[in-house]
C-alpha cells in the first residue's frame, strides 16, 4: 500500500486501512505485533501512534534487512577484493557512453544487469558469459591498438585482471561460487521483499535456507562445492 512518500504519518494510515478492510479490532490478542525494519519513521509510528491504540503491540525486526546484512557481508568479504574490483570496473565500462563498440550488443543482458538490478544478479549475470566477456574485453583493447594511449583507463584495469592468470583464477572462483550458493540465499530475499501475506510462510523459507546452508558446511554439499571450484 506503501509506494512513495513514506513517513509515520502514512505507515499509521496504512496500518489503519487495513484493520478496516479485514475488520480488524484494536484489542488484545487480535494485533500482537508490528513486524519492520529500523527507520526511524518505524520507531515513531510504533512508539506514539500504534502502541497506545494496542498497548500490548510488539516490535519485532523484519527479516529481509537481516539477510540483507548476510548478503553484505559475503559481499565485502576480504576473499571476494578482486571480484568486487572486476565488478566495478565492469560497471564504470559499460555505463560510459563511447566505450563500448557496436559488438557489445552481445552483452546486452549484462548491460541491463548493471543498470536495473542487484548486485548478485549481475555477479550471476557475468558468471555465466565470463568466457566471452575475456574475449570481449581483449579485442576491445585490440580495436584501440592504434592509438593505446586512447584505452579508456577502466578498459585497461580489465585487461591487466584478465593477464594475469591468479588474478583471473581468483575472479572466476568467486563469481562462480557466488552465483552457485548465493542462489538460495537470494530466492529468499525475493519472497521476502515480495508484496505477498508471509507470515505463515517465514519460518520455513528460513528452515530450509538454514538446512541449504548446514548441509553445504558439513560436506553434504561438498559435490556442488566441488563442481563450481572445477
Amino acid at each position: 500500500m506503501l509506494d512513495s512518500n513514506i513517513n509515520h504519518r502514512a505507515v499509521a494510515q496504512a496500518v489503519v486501512a487495513v484493520r478496516g478492510k479485514y475488520k480488524i479490532l484494536f484489542i488484545t490478542n487480535v494485533v500482537d505485533a508490528l513486524i519492520a525494519d529500523s527507520a526511524s519513521y518505524i520507531t515513531k509510528v510504533y512508539k506514539y501512534i500504534l502502541q497506545p491504540l494496542i498497548p500490548d503491540l510488539m516490535r519485532i525486526w523484519c527479516l529481509s534487512p537481516q539477510l540483507n546484512l548476510v548478503g553484505e557481508k559475503w559481499r565485502d568479504h576480504a576473499n571476494n577484493t578482486l571480484m568486487k574490483k572486476f565488478l566495478s570496473l565492469m560497471n564504470s565500462f559499460f555505463r560510459i557512453p563511447g566505450h563500448v563498440n557496436c559488438g557489445s550488443r552481445l552483452f546486452v543482458s549484462v548491460l541491463v544487469c548493471h543498470q536495473r538490478f542487484s548486485w548478485y544478479e549481475c555477479s550471476v549475470a557475468i558468471s555465466a558469459k565470463l568466457e566471452a566477456i575475456h574475449t570481449f574485453i581483449s579485442e576491445e583493447c585490440e580495436h584501440h591498438a592504434s592509438a593505446p594511449d586512447n584505452i579508456p583507463h577502466n578498459l585497461r584495469a580489465l585487461k591487466d585482471m584478465i593477464d594475469d592468470q591468479s588474478v583471473w583464477f581468483t575472479v572466476s572462483l568467486c563469481l562462480a561460487f557466488t552465483a552457485k550458493c548465493m542462489n538460495r540465499l537470494g530466492t529468499t530475499l525475493d519472497c521476502f521483499h515480495s508484496r505477498h501475506p508471509l507470515s505463515h510462510l517465514v519460518k520455513g523459507h528460513i528452515d530450509t535456507l538454514y538446512t541449504y546452508y548446514y548441509n553445504s558446511r558439513s560436506g553434504h554439499g561438498s559435490r556442488a562445492t566441488s563442481s563450481v571450484v572445477r
